[in-house]
């Protein structure tokens, strides 16, 4: 399993990016005294020794990351949390995430864009997803 941690890491927040990509559009900026309108997930570290998903979205305008601009979520077994303060109370809600994207066929919805969607159902962010999943 640390394979698919290593793999999704880079696939995730080593590459450069290209104009075209998929961003949570927020419909309120969050962090008011900055603005931020628009996220993508940069990092997704997948614990499934003890069924943990934590993600790190940071800003990305103009094509490119912003740096020192990051939200943090984390789901594991009593729910999920994110630094902006919004909580959720589900039993088991990082085991049932890594089981849903294990599962998920990221052909017809990119792995960014799930990501996003459940950032969202969950009421970690107010927004939708705009742009096109990365082609390279």
């Amino acid at each position: 399993m640390r394979w698919m941690l290593v793999v999704l890491m880079i696939a995730l927040s080593g590459l450069s990016a290209p104009d075209a990509q998929e961003v949570a559009t927020l419909t309120a900026p969050i962090l008011a005294e900055t603005g931020i309108s628009s996220l993508r997930p940069a990092e997704l570290r997948l614990d499934v020794q003890y069924g943990q998903i934590e993600i790190v979205l940071k800003e990305f305008a103009g094509g490119t990351f912003v740096q020192g601009r990051v939200v943090r979520v984390v789901y594991d077994s009593v729910g999920s949390r994110s630094s902006l303060g919004t909580t959720t109370t589900e039993a088991d809600a990082g085991r049932t995430l890594l089981i849903q994207l294990n599962k998920a066929n990221l052909s017809t919805i990119s792995l960014e864009k799930r990501i996003l969607n459940r950032l969202f159902a969950d009421k970690h962010l107010a927004g939708s997803v705009t742009g096109t999943p990365q082609e390279d």
